[in-house]
């Protein structure tokens, strides 16, 4: 082992290779088809461009999203990453950081074994400094680029970006060793290469590690070429280049031993420090390769991150900028020395009043916590090590007892429904199955059920795979909006790249040997099928990340494995849930485990299966156990087919491409990583459109089918389970594969075509692929047309591969009928828009007063002189900047509406939007008008969604933009001037401002429901419709016979997705049930009146305090009143104590 800091002597010659245009276009091209890839699951890029500053270049930023680095055969794998085109007008690459490097154990490379077997040294062990990542290049004309992780530039989002700092940095730096930055960019980009430093000043930003004068400044940890595959400097020549440029050199030790570096590294793992200094861990640089003694070496890190005392340092980091946002820090590890320095961190605070504004800033982090080691007379290490002396117990409840929601998450296989059936055997706890759940609407009518469920059981499961985030989102905000009390607690089924094939294997093992004992897979009976079913489900989890959104608002966290038995994750889900919840249940005993594994595997049966139709279809109901078969409507034949055995085409196809050049394979293996290549190939031999140039062969071909389906429907047997009839067999023989850049097609030879089996396209060919979903399949007629016509070659775009060894391949001749639903839906929409009710055109409200259009306990109802319902507000800018109109609209609701419900949608229908607006229309219009009445205010009633994000912004306007202040230092005061953006740029939202009421019931899609004036009667038929009460209540739901309209199962549809949160009166907010008590309110306004003023006298009141109110509302006025007297009463209480 050698310990050096620019001691040793570097080689006599930096490595240098130069850029390669075709290589540089071939990474652009692929990361353009990433950029343009909307397919979920699919890796995608984002590409910004930027002008540099002091040039005429312009260099483009390409960002992969963190969990795309883990996937195979990406364009490229650098994490940083900016091209620009030179003189020439070549592509070329600016900027190169590092291809994206793992902690040990996160991927499936970075386990120790194959680090152990699949590395050589030397191994240069770099410490692994904390700040800002700076890459600094030379451009073609002499300017210095300066580069942060994936801009350049001023932003307009921060005061002092990251790459200006870093530039200023650099400036100075150069400046002390009389050297220019155009020195530096000659000398850069003579070398084809890219610094890559790592800005560390507390002075600029403050992170975890504390950088002060003397140490800060741009630490140069590497040195790579810019090319598309990574190369890199050793690190001798970046030390020895550091030197020469005036840059910090980080720590640096090379061993030649693997064996040594990892016990090197779990002994500095113990203390987290090297040196006498805390430090965040080790950058490990060598050589890897994926089959040794075949493959060559390539240049290859890996990092090792120190878990304490930096996690900890981080956990104090983020659970002060809580504290200081008003949220409630979030932490489960280091609970007891945490809870110490919140507590300290309070009282600093409160004395400080810059500290807080400063921190957020990211100033002041290391000194406070620093003051607090030093309050407390220890060291970081020490207070990290804490909790392994005495083990917190934070995480563990002993009052709960009740109201505990399990949610797996898992793929289908893993065994949740197992050990769910298992834990209800057990404990005879709640189980409620996502499949048992039909129609639509599913997820709210599943977390309703759940709810249900759990007034009657003290624990429920949540019997769903929740594989995506989007999943656990639904069903953790809604439980928390409906129970604030419920505790949701994950059970995970561990998925990541070390473990997914080993999982893939066994689950699929499972299904196969259980058959069709599931209510949705039914492998025993279509084993192809259901298995592309579990690859769908496997390919779009996403894992488990408990720190970050929607994943942080589970309240503890089970980890299971997949590929273990289910009794053994039985017992560990029991053992974790008991040591959580001691006094939810009593440790059963190991015979009582059997005894449920048992009852699971041999007495469990499903109550309800479905079938999973290729397009569409539909469920079973509840109750039924089986859906009778309908009587099928007779389809005509769409095209006639030969069908080729899928697996044995891809084979010849991936044969046929691994011995080809890169650029002719490059768009064989995009078809692939898009999953863009059919799912089954054939061959057409006819289809429908030629009918008429063809009508006896087309005559010929639906005879042949009409005949075997009635043969095949007279032997199916009393089931009626039929099958597409194969009519014949046809050899294959596969010639060649032709494509472009949109289509690839297999030109192929048919056996006997000059028998029963005829081909009238002009080539007979298999369709591959294409490259989106807007190019269709039949595109590869034109194309193989104009191969034939005008070859292949850069003129024409055409490639082609021809098969070394040609194949004959055994085909299946089938009859393909038409899809007469999917057509006929397609109409039956066509019309529904066409015959659209006027009620779902979308109105606002809007005024230049601030004061509410209404007064809510006036004698008629009436809308104010100043209304205006505009459909386009006035605004200076483009109408196509959307955002800037939605804000006005929104302000305007907010100023103007005196009520307005809130409820969260579950993406409804154009149609069901339609058909409730409707219902909504009918019961208004069917409120009797109240005496003295001069306004209808049905028309102005409207049901809209709203944009969640940008309804919140108008929000926090409405809540704290004073404009009359705010016009003393500029004459710019309207809604989307920039004094109304720093208003709420750095707002601390106080817990009774109207903003902090109204956003808890912001959560996820949300639509509203707006009144132009106050109502209980139109409120109450509102309700009726959309949150229907009990039968006998002032909101129950209409009768079937008085409103048939409402209970048409579009209707229905619609409803069951939309859900009421709560409701703003007159400027109070109100939960569901408040806002059923004022539509409950018998008497329209009168009714509201005398209820008011009853409640004013009884609390001692004089009727005419209230009515001075005025224009306010005495609704207002009392809601003022009554805070006003329980502040009084606390008052009166904390006195006589």
């Amino acid at each position: 082992m050698a310990t050096t800091g620019g001691a040793q002597s570097a080689p006599t010659r930096a490595p240098y290779i130069p850029q390669d245009v075709q290589s540089v276009a071939h990474m652009l091209n692929g990361l353009d088809e990433a950029r343009k890839n909307k397919r979920k699951g699919q890796a995608m890029c984002k590409r910004s461009t930027f002008a540099v500053k002091g040039s005429s270049i312009t260099v483009d930023s390409w960002k992969m999203q963190e969990q795309d680095y883990k996937k195979r055969d990406l364009p490229t794998y650098a994490r940083g990453l900016f091209t620009t085109r030179n003189a020439r007008n070549e592509p070329e690459i600016a900027v190169r950081g590092y291809d994206k490097f793992f902690n040990v154990g996160e991927v499936h490379e970075t386990k120790w074994d194959n680090i152990l077997q699949r590395t050589q040294g030397p191994y240069e062990l770099t410490l692994k400094e904390n700040g800002c990542i700076i890459f600094v290049s030379g451009l073609e004309d002499g300017t210095l680029l300066v580069c942060s992780k994936h801009s350049t530039g001023e932003r307009e989002d921060a005061d002092l970006s990251h790459a200006v700092a870093g530039e200023r940095s650099l400036e100075k730096q150069l400046a002390r060793l009389g050297k220019s930055k155009q020195d530096l960019a000659r000398e850069l980009r003579a070398r084809n290469a890219t610094a890559v430093a790592e800005l560390c000043d507390d002075s600029f930003e403050e992170h975890i590690l504390a950088y002060g004068p003397e140490k800060a400044g741009l630490y140069l940890h590497g040195i790579n070429l810019n090319l598309p595959e990574f190369a890199t400097y050793p690190s001798t020549h970046v030390q020895s280049f550091a030197d020469d440029w005036g840059f910090q050199k980080v720590g640096l030790i090379v061993m030649d031993d693997v064996n040594q570096v990892k016990a090197f590294l779990e002994e500095s793992a113990e203390t987290g420090a090297h040196d006498g200094r805390d430090v965040e861990g080790f950058v490990i640089r060598c050589r890897e390769s994926h089959d040794p003694g075949v493959q060559p070496y390539r240049d290859w890190f890996f990092k090792f991150k120190f878990e304490e005392p930096y996690l900890m340092y981080r956990q104090w980091r983020e659970c002060t900028k809580a504290m200081i946002s008003g949220k409630p820090p979030k932490f489960r590890k280091h609970v007891q020395i945490t809870e110490e320095y919140l507590l300290y961190a309070r009282k600093r605070l409160a004395t400080d009043k810059n500290l807080g504004q400063l921190y957020q800033a990211n100033h002041g982090i290391i000194a406070l916590r620093n003051d607090f080691l030093a309050f407390k007379n220890m060291k970081g290490s020490d207070a990290a090590n804490l909790e392994l002396s005495a083990p917190s117990t934070a995480d563990i409840n002993t009052e709960v007892t009740r109201d505990v929601i399990l949610v797996p998450i898992a793929t289908i296989g893993c065994g949740k429904t197992t050990i769910a059936v298992a834990l209800t055997h057990l404990f005879g706890w709640g189980h409620i199955q996502n499949d048992n759940i039909t129609g639509k609407g599913r997820p709210p009518r599943f977390t309703k059920a759940v709810l249900d469920l759990l007034q009657e059981r003290p624990v429920v499961i949540a019997d769903r795979n929740n594989a995506q985030k989007h999943e656990r989102k639904q069903i953790l905000t809604d439980v928390k909006i409906q129970h604030k009390d419920a505790r949701l607690v994950a059970l995970y089924f561990k998925h990541d790249a070390s473990n997914i094939d080993e999982v893939r294997k066994v689950t699929q093992e499972r299904v196969l040997a259980r058959g069709d004992n599931h209510q949705t897979i039914h492998a025993a009976s279509d084993q192809n099928k259901f298995l592309g079913v579990m690859e769908g489900f496997v390919d779009r989890f996403e894992p488990l990340v408990p720190f970050s959104r929607p994943d942080d608002g589970f309240d503890a966290v089970v980890n299971l494995d997949p590929t273990a038995e289910s009794r053994q994750n039985l017992e560990t889900a029991v053992n974790e849930l008991h040591r959580l919840y001691p006094n939810l249940f009593e440790l059963p005993s190991a015979e009582r485990l059997d005894e449920a594994m048992k009852a699971a595997f041999d007495e469990y049966q499903p109550g309800l299966k479905h079938t999973i139709p290729d397009r569409g279809g539909r469920q079973n109901k509840p109750g039924q156990q089986a859906q009778q078969p309908k009587k099928a409507k007779k389809k005509p034949l769409e095209y006639m087919s030969v069908d080729v055995p899928g697996s044995q085409v891809r084979s010849i196809l991936d044969k046929a491409f691994d011995n080809v050049a890169v650029e002719t394979s490059r768009f064989y293996k995009q078809l692939s990583q898009t999953r863009r290549i059919q799912p089954k190939f054939h061959v057409t031999l006819m289809h429908r459109a030629s009918s008429k140039e063809h009508p006896e062969l087309w005559e010929h071909y639906s005879k042949v089918v009409a005949e075997a389906e009635a043969a095949n429907i007279a032997t199916a047997g009393a089931t009626g389970a039929t099958a597409a009839p194969t009519l014949g067999s046809c050899g294959v023989e596969l010639e060649r594969v032709v494509f472009n850049d949109r289509v690839m097609a297999i030109v192929v030879r048919l056996g006997g075509q000059d028998q029963a089996w005829q081909c009238v396209n002009p080539i007979a060919h298999i369709t591959v692929g294409t490259r989106e979903d807007s190019i269709k399949p039949k595109e590869s007629n034109e194309l193989l047309a104009r191969w034939l016509n005008e070859g292949v070659g850069e003129a024409t775009g055409i490639r082609e591969v021809v098969f070394d060894n040609k194949q004959t391949l055994e085909g299946a001749v089938q009859g393909v009928m038409s899809r007469i639903p999917r057509h006929a839906s397609r109409a039956l929409r066509q019309i529904a828009r066409a015959s659209r009710a006027p009620f779902t055109a979308s109105r606002t409200f809007s005024t230049s007063s601030s004061q509410y259009a209404t007064a809510a306990v006036a004698s008629s109802i009436s809308i104010p002189t100043s209304y205006v319902s505009p459909t386009k507000p006035p605004s200076a800018r483009p109408s196509e900047t959307r955002k800037s109109q939605l804000i006005r609209t929104y302000t305007s609701l907010l100023r103007t509406a005196p009520l307005v419900l809130f409820l969260q949608h579950n993406n409804l229908t154009a149609q069901e939007w339609s058909s409730i607006r409707r219902e909504l229309r009918a019961a208004l219009a069917a409120v009797p008008a109240p005496a003295g009445q001069t306004v209808d205010i049905v028309p102005d009633v409207t049901l809209n969604v709203l944009r969640t994000r940008m309804f919140s912004v108008a929000l926090k306007i409405v809540s704290f933009f004073d404009a009359k202040a705010a016009s003393t230092k500029t004459p710019l005061v309207h809604d989307l001037s920039e004094a109304a953006y720093n208003s709420i740029k750095e707002i601390e939202v106080p817990e009774s401002s109207a903003y902090a009421e109204v956003a808890p019931l912001l959560v996820g899609p949300t639509a509203a429901l707006v009144f132009p004036a106050v109502s209980p009667a139109h409120l109450a038929a509102a309700l009726k419709v959309l949150a229907p009460g009990p039968a006998g209540s002032a909101t129950a739901p209409p009768t079937r016979k008085k409103n048939p309209g409402y209970y048409e199962p579009l209707c229905q549809n619609g409803l069951a997705k939309l859900l009421l949160v709560g409701g703003r009166v007159e400027g109070s907010v109100f939960d569901v049930d408040g806002v059923r008590w004022v539509g409950g309110i018998e008497g329209g306004m009168e009714g509201l009146r005398a209820q008011l003023i009853g409640m004013l006298q009884s609390a001692g009141l004089g009727l005419t305090s209230a009515l001075e109110a005025g224009g306010k509302s005495v609704w207002l006025a009392l809601e003022g009143r009554k805070v006003q007297l329980e502040e009084e009463q606390g008052d009166k209480k904390e006195e006589s104590s």
